[in-house]
């Protein structure tokens, strides 16, 4: 706060301190008693002001110009930031996914040596049967027993 302007709240920049310059200005004026009364000192002093007031006008319209843009990237900042995490929401449901297919190619790859192991089992019992089967001698046509005639 200002010395001599107690209640009074002003900012680094902003509205409340361009107030509070305009009036001590205005206030310096009036002692001095340039009051846009006649005399050249007076208009002399009028375009001066009103330099000045152009000047805090240019920088108040220059500052929020600021603000416009500093607001503008931290829109844009924002919305990056919502689609990366989107996309990393999307990738790791990807990568679940994924997860999930590879613990079913695990199962279906584990189960292999069973079923190679039954289908073993099983030919080795079929070429077990077949070779038995060759070995044993073929029965031998019995001679048929013929009636004598009479």
């Amino acid at each position: 706060m200002a010395p001599g302007h107690e209640g009074e709240q002003t900012s680094p920049v902003g509205t409340p301190e361009m107030a509070l310059l305009d009036r001590r200005i205005r206030k310096e004026l009036d002692d001095r008693g340039v009051t846009g009364g006649g005399g050249n000192g007076g208009d002399g002093m009028k375009e001066r002001l009103a330099r000045l007031e152009g000047v805090f006008e240019a920088f108040k319209s220059v500052v929020e110009g600021l603000r416009h843009g500093q607001n503008l990237v931290v829109g844009i900042i924002s919305i990056l930031a919502l689609v990366l995490i989107g996309l990393s929401v999307y990738e790791l449901q990807r990568l679940d996914q994924l997860n999930d297919q590879l613990v079913q190619i695990n199962q279906r790859v584990s189960e292999v040596p069973g079923k190679v192991s039954a289908d073993m089992r099983n030919l080795t019992q079929t070429l077990a049967a077949t070779i038995t089967a060759a070995r044993q001698p073929s029965p031998s046509p019995q001679p048929s027993q013929s009636k004598p005639k009479r």
